[in-house]
């Protein structure tokens, strides 16, 4: 058990795994964490309205939730927001129990 139990921001907190993956934690039990890829949380974050889909006209998919995951790095690491970047395996290490859901759809 985690005696130091971080008070993680969800869906603000990214966590960085050893390939490069970010995801984002939408929920915490104690010391379970539950993680979606960051990429595929932000996909759910607009609706696909007339205005949005003639910013991106020709343009791939993944590519508004992509610059929005960038921009939240940025802004993270330059100290502009109050978020946190963590790597998962030193949280695994720490005690952490992390499940990534693999499927992540919002209502």
């Amino acid at each position: 058990m985690n005696n130091n139990l971080i008070e993680f921001k969800l869906a603000g907190d990214l966590i960085k795994d050893r390939l490069g993956n970010w995801y984002y934690i939408i929920s915490q039990h104690k010391e379970k964490l539950i993680l979606v890829n960051a990429v595929v949380y932000n996909t759910f974050k607009r609706f696909l309205k007339e205005e949005y889909i003639e910013a991106y006209k020709d343009q791939r998919i993944g590519q508004p939730a992509t610059d929005m995951l960038e921009r939240s790095i940025d802004k993270i690491m330059a100290g502009k927001v109050p978020l946190k970047i963590y790597i998962l395996e030193e949280l695994e290490r720490d005690g952490y129990e992390i499940v990534v859901d693999g499927l992540y759809y919002t209502k």
